[in-house]
């Protein structure tokens, strides 16, 4: 999806977003973070943040600092309602000039496929993180049901998730080590990580 296109879809779906969210996919979130590596006074930053769903689960390791980035001001508008101290960056994180080896953990929840250049992003979060930083791409939803979402609305339909072997050869192009590569899926949806 193009930026543009990308900011008129989310902008227009923002107002709505929290209560469009199915509950069974929500209640998937926190099974997830058993395996995201956040320590107390880390920094992270929540790429396609949308409207903060994971921002009360980040909270929750007494980070030092959280940065929600998103493509769309409407997203962001909807996240300050609920969380008016949060940091957050609007524009194409594609497009951005992002600190280098800053964050110890950078996180994409339910937004990759969104993503125009995902090889130029996944090369991005490696130099944004530190040595020893982790690096999750996730989704609540499992590939066939992330497929059937994206296939009811128009704008999405081409935004899909890549293969397990295209996800790791792009995060070893990238310099992550395929010893750090982790790659599930399973009835809870879909964790990738690599770790710097």
């Amino acid at each position: 999806m193009d930026a543009k296109t990308a900011i008129e879809f989310f902008n227009k779906m923002a107002p709505e977003w929290d209560r469009m969210q199915n509950p069974v996919y929500l209640a998937r979130i926190g099974g997830h973070f058993v395996n995201i590596n956040i320590k107390p006074g880390a920094k992270v930053a929540d790429i396609g943040c949308g409207s903060g769903v994971l921002y009360p689960y980040i909270q929750n390791y007494k980070p030092s600092e959280i940065v929600c980035f998103d493509i769309s001001p409407q997203m962001l508008l909807e996240l300050k309602k609920k969380y008016p101290a949060a940091h957050t960056v609007q524009g194409n994180f594609e497009a951005f000039d992002c600190k280098k080896e800053y964050f110890d953990c950078i996180l994409i929840f339910n937004t990759f496929p969104h993503f125009k250049h995902q090889a130029g992003a996944v090369k991005k979060v490696f130099e944004m993180l530190v040595g020893g930083g982790q690096f999750v791409i996730f989704h609540s939803l499992t590939r066939e049901e992330l497929a059937r979402a994206h296939g009811e609305g128009k704008d999405i339909t081409r935004d899909i998730l890549p293969s397990q072997s295209e996800l790791k050869n792009m995060f070893l192009k990238a310099g992550f080590k395929n010893k750090n590569i982790v790659l599930q899926e399973d009835e809870n949806g879909c964790f990738f990580s690599a770790t710097k």
